[in-house]
């Protein structure tokens, strides 16, 4: 599993479909025991081999 934080942005990349679930529900978990609040459109889980967002830039995977 991968994780880069860059102010209030994180990105989370993982080997399978349930890590990356579990690692979601650990975030949130983090979040609402600080009392922090997350945008409800912000989650996106998609397949690494069609690239990713991250900080408004597209980043394609050869």
């Amino acid at each position: 599993m991968f994780y880069l934080r860059f102010m209030d942005d994180v990105l989370v990349l993982a080997p399978t479909h349930h890590k990356l679930r579990w690692a979601v529900r650990v975030v949130n978990d983090l979040l609402d025991e600080l009392d922090l609040f997350k945008h409800p459109d912000k989650t996106y889980i998609g397949r690494i081999e069609w690239g990713f967002t991250f900080r408004g830039r597209h980043y394609p995977l050869p």
